[in-house]
């Protein structure tokens, strides 16, 4: 399983709880990044009003500066899911709306509850699709895009996974995301034909986490219907029967 932490716990408790074994293999860390000062001054003297803040990831929350969630505390809310949802209630947010969907249903979403030319905070990670910020910027949201972390690759991956492959019998391999999936296509080559013999079924999170793979792997990949851990599980189950 190549998914970093945080969520890379609750996944494999997740498979654990249906009987099965996982072994992580994270190919990502993320790392927080600062947020330009004069911008929380503007928030905290109202200089800057905002009428709500768009979130795709949980973990755009999590790696946020303490002194921005402040600030933005009584700010609506627009999460692409539930869980990102919840995770926004925890931190104290009271007015939060989840799309329970992928960011075309966000978009929709902020539509339906704000008019545009309101201003918006999207916040996001470094690596991200730009579908949202296109969409928001095409309906006229005056949107204003923070990044408050970014996914490097983590060291040694080569020597982490062709020991994997070597060491164990590898039946699978779950992909959270397409990053991950292009780390894994740039290693491709490393691992020769004996270490992946073993593996029948790549789950992806995404059709885009599909398309970054060597199209060699193209008929081993089964895409998640929505991008979501439970859906993913949920894959997991299905195939195995658990």
């Amino acid at each position: 399983m190549t998914r970093p932490e945080p969520g890379a716990g609750k996944t494999i408790s997740a498979l654990s709880a249906i009987g099965l074994s996982c072994v992580k293999v994270p190919f990502t860390e993320m790392v927080a990044k600062s947020i330009n000062a004069e911008f929380i001054s503007a928030l905290e003297s109202s200089a800057l009003q905002i009428d709500g803040i768009v979130v795709t990831s949980a973990n755009a929350l999590r790696y946020a500066a303490p002194n921005l969630l402040r600030v933005i505390a009584t700010v609506p809310v627009f999460a692409v899911g539930d869980a990102t949802a919840q995770f926004a209630r925890e931190l104290g947010f009271t007015k939060v709306y989840s799309a329970d969907g992928n960011a075309q249903d966000l978009c929709a979403l902020v539509r339906a509850k704000l008019l545009p030319h309101c201003n918006l905070i999207y916040l996001c990670g470094v690596t991200r699709s730009d579908d949202v910020e296109r969409e928001l910027h095409h309906c006229a949201y005056n949107l204003t895009t923070i990044e408050t972390y970014e996914t490097v690759k983590v060291s040694q991956l080569t020597h982490n996974l062709q020991g994997i492959f070597r060491e164990q019998k590898v039946d699978s391999v779950l992909f959270y995301s397409s990053l991950s999936a292009q780390l894994f296509a740039a290693e491709y080559d490393a691992l020769n034909a004996g270490h992946l013999s073993d593996v029948n079924a790549i789950f992806c999170i995404s059709q885009k986490a599909k398309n970054a793979l060597p199209s060699t792997l193209s008929g081993l990949c089964i895409v998640c219907p929505t991008p979501r851990d439970d859906e993913m599980i949920s894959v997991v189950r299905r195939f195995y029967g658990a």
